[in-house]
């Protein structure tokens, strides 16, 4: 049977430089040959694993250092997904950029019960290739700012909005 996935990358449109991004959500379902979502159980996610990393702002460059060596995405890269309303579900919840500018975060799904049998296991050896990927999907941009994101009013929280109850007169 042929099947693919269908996904959305949720991630904040702004933070700052150093400090913990509001959790970016990748969320999949899988599709069956004529375009119809499945219905899901924990099996279905059972070997998946999720991946992100960070991509140029028009989304062409999978971007790891900066030009100074610095790393510019840190936290838990690599995740497993839950099973939640027949959606594979997977949050980063500690994600953080050491750079300024703008970015979008790329999401890469493999199921590592099938990759996994022909990357050779000496130490070094490479990767899962995004050629081997079930899904790519990228977020909508993000901005990373120096400074804390409290002094930019965009990644601010909504002020409060006092409300009055209605009165018809």
């Amino acid at each position: 049977m042929d099947r693919r996935y269908k996904g959305v990358v949720r991630s904040p449109d702004c933070g700052a430089v150093g400090e913990p991004l509001a959790p970016v959500t990748v969320s999949l379902e899988l599709l069956d040959p004529d375009g119809v979502p499945l219905a899901l159980d924990d099996r279905h996610a059972s070997g998946i694993v999720v991946n992100v990393g960070l991509a140029s702002e028009d989304g062409t460059l999978d971007l790891g250092y900066a030009e100074t060596g610095t790393l510019l995405l840190s936290g838990t890269l690599n995740r497993t997904p839950e099973v939640l309303d027949d959606r594979l579900v997977t949050t980063f919840p500690s994600l953080a950029v050491h750079w300024p500018g703008r970015y979008r975060l790329c999401a890469r799904v493999f199921n590592i019960l099938h990759t996994v049998a022909h990357i050779p296991t000496h130490p070094g050896g490479p990767l899962p290739a995004p050629s081997d990927a079930l899904y790519v999907g990228y977020s909508d941009v993000l901005a990373i700012r120096d400074g804390p994101s409290r002094d930019h009013p965009a990644c601010a929280p909504p002020p409060a909005t006092a409300t009055r109850p209605f009165s018809s007169g």
